[in-house]
């Protein structure tokens, strides 16, 4: 591998963990009042760092775009579309509940596997043009 193409990996990496970096910060920290788990931020963070040096490895930009993307889009689905409910046992109120974070999880996990799917569409029509062009 050539010392630009090493180059262009690290930068597409370094700043799409940046990114997600500072989505990171601002889901956990400055809008913490909307959701109320820094556990979970912190662990939604660690999947998607995780899904961006896998992608790395293999080249996939657009999986790493889709995945820094998704952290923040997702959190914003989580909220929009929360339903709040009561936890109810033998009619006494246990705990109020919060669906936000498994909106979140389910939204963050699709844009990922959407930015999978963007990649090999990618790669096979730019294979389909190589192999026209060669013809």
């Amino acid at each position: 591998m050539s010392k630009p193409a090493i180059l262009n990996k690290i930068f597409w990496t370094a700043g799409t963990a940046g990114a997600l970096f500072v989505c990171f910060l601002l889901c956990r920290h400055i809008f913490y009042e909307l959701h109320g788990n820094k556990d979970w931020a912190f662990a939604m963070f660690i999947v998607g760092l995780t899904a961006i040096f896998i992608s790395a490895f293999f080249g996939a930009k657009k999986v790493m775009v889709c995945t820094a993307a998704g952290y923040v889009v997702s959190f914003i689905a989580g909220i929009v579309f929360n339903h709040e409910y009561d936890f109810i046992v033998d009619g006494v109120l246990q705990d109020r509940r919060y669906t936000a974070w498994q909106i979140w999880t389910v939204a963050f996990l699709v844009l990922i596997f959407t930015g999978i799917v963007w990649e090999f569409i990618g790669k096979r029509i730019r294979k389909q043009k190589i192999t026209l062009t060669v013809q």
